[in-house]
């Protein structure tokens, strides 16, 4: 009897947290009297419209040329993530002929010369396969009556941003990431989505180095969430972390320093659209985050606080959602 309860218990517990996951989303939290505070920066430059650079993108294999399915993969995210940002402006060139001019100046030291000056880039990206493993494991096992084994693999892919201007590399990233325990039949397709990923974990960065400082445009939940005026145009995927940051004038206290950022808080985003991101934000009874302060992408941050950032949300917006 005892242990059929238990298993009822169990059951009953299951259905609570599976019920639990359809928490509401970060628009629907309330809109408290502490969500209608506002940050107001009277010094403020008036926005205006940011230029847009032109940007070629190539993708080469190395020295792993059976892997040119990976490089198309690369060059295709690349295209893909990049023409988002909408201070970007992805150019397109002939693989046989211009491509040919990239990787032949891609390791020397001064990698602009004419060809990118005449067609008018500001801006070139090379990202180059530099390691493929493929390891199978020793342990073997049996599927359908047939010997099968699991593999391991890898792959580590070199990416540059090149500025014509400067002449010189201006921004470098190495990714190396893994898979674990694939079937043989799955090794192709999850270098592929590796190579994805790779891409990904690149576009964070860039998007924290060449994104343009946002602002919050509303808070939700007693400041649990802000909505902050930046997204997939800047880059932004879910995950990244987020600085927010209010300007203070101290000429008073160091010459020449009249405006200086002050850190107030940072997040986690949960969701993104076009030109705009739903952010966690840490700690929100204690560091206030408001409506109008300035938000900015930090690079490499990683998820310091632990779980899965959508995971800690349904656990802290559950007590305060309506």
């Amino acid at each position: 009897m005892g242990s059929n309860r238990a298993i009822w218990t169990t059951g009953v517990l299951l259905v609570v947290l599976a019920i639990g996951c359809t928490a509401p989303k970060p628009e629907s939290l309330v809109v408290s009297e502490r969500d209608n505070e506002t940050y107001v920066d009277k010094e403020a430059e008036s926005s205006s419209d940011s230029p847009v650079f032109k940007i070629a993108i190539a993708a080469t294999a190395g020295t792993f040329s059976e892997f040119t399915d990976v490089r198309d993969t690369i060059d295709a995210r690349l295209v893909e993530s990049l023409s988002q940002f909408a201070h970007f402006q992805v150019s397109e060139f002939s693989r046989l002929v211009e491509l040919e001019k990239v990787l032949s100046v891609a390791g020397e030291q001064n990698v602009i010369s004419g060809w990118i000056d005449a067609d008018s880039l500001d801006a070139l990206v090379v990202a180059k396969v530099t390691s493929v493993t493929i390891g199978r494991r020793e342990g073997a096992f049996i599927v359908n009556g047939q010997r099968q084994y699991s593999f391991d693999i890898s792959l580590g892919i070199d990416f540059r941003m090149y500025d014509k201007v400067q002449r010189q590399v201006v921004f470098t990233k190495n990714t190396l990431l893994s898979k674990r325990g694939l079937a043989e039949a799955n090794v192709r397709q999850q270098l592929n989505l590796l190579a994805r990923e790779c891409v990904d974990e690149f576009i964070k960065s860039v998007g924290s180095r060449f994104s343009r400082p946002a602002r919050v445009l509303q808070t939700r939940g007693q400041g649990l969430v802000a909505r902050i005026s930046m997204g997939k145009d800047h880059g932004l995927v879910k995950g990244a972390e987020i600085e927010f940051y209010e300007i203070v004038d101290n000429s008073a206290i160091v010459a020449n320093a009249k405006r200086d950022k002050s850190v107030v808080g940072k997040g986690s985003v949960l969701e993104v659209d076009v030109n705009s991101a739903w952010v966690e934000v840490y700690e929100h009874t204690a560091v206030r985050v408001k409506r109008g302060h300035y938000a900015s992408v930090v690079d490499d941050a990683g998820n310091r606080h632990g779980l899965n950032p959508f995971t800690r949300f349904l656990d802290r917006a559950g007590s305060i959602a309506k």
